[in-house]
């Protein structure tokens, strides 16, 4: 699979991106990456083999935060650094 996200670092949105051909929906769980704590979750719009969303994290603090993309039994985890 084919992940993006971008732009990173994020100080409004983020977009994550997805292309696959695996027609399972697609959540997103944004963690801290200190502390673990969740901040958002999302289900990505699946249109084809492409997937992809908007998170806003204008209201999250700076720092490093893990991005988990998640459809069926396939987790992939990238890191975003909120400016």
């Amino acid at each position: 699979a084919s992940v993006r996200v971008f732009p990173n670092p994020a100080v409004n949105t983020v977009t994550i991106s997805l292309k696959n051909e695996n027609p399972a929906p697609v959540s997103v769980n944004l963690f801290d990456a200190a502390s673990g704590r969740l901040y958002r979750q999302a289900t990505l719009r699946k249109d084809g083999s492409t997937a992809s969303g908007e998170i806003d994290v204008t209201s999250l603090p700076v720092g490093v935060y893990i991005v988990e993309i998640q459809q069926g039994d396939n987790r992939i985890f990238r890191k975003l650094l909120k400016a």
